[in-house]
């Protein structure tokens, strides 16, 4: 079974990031999702559901947003390392001597 690559906890509310690839026109991209759950015990057993109470939709906020700016940092990194091997390339930097 698939893991998510990251998992924001806010109290009882679970926010989960998937990645899957995918091969569109040729070329592999990573497609990201989210699922939200809330845990919580009945007697002795720890159980999940996707139905949130109003006093879960600050939690819900949170996690959502927390998730938002891991793939925003990951994808910017992502972006600037694509930026330096390009200003390399323009500068002649592979080109042996």
């Amino acid at each position: 079974m698939a893991k998510p690559i990251e998992v924001v906890k806010c109290g009882s509310v679970r926010a989960l990031l998937w990645a899957n690839s995918k091969v569109i026109d040729g070329q592999l991209v990573q497609i990201f999702s989210v699922t939200l759950k809330k845990i919580y015990k009945e007697g002795d057993q720890w159980k999940s559901t996707k139905s949130f109470g109003i006093e879960d939709l600050p939690k819900i906020a949170f996690a959502v947003t927390e998730i938002y700016k891991s793939l925003r940092v990951e994808i910017k990194d992502f972006v600037e390392d694509l930026d330096h091997e390009s200003s390399n390339d323009l500068l002649g930097d592979d080109i042996e001597k």
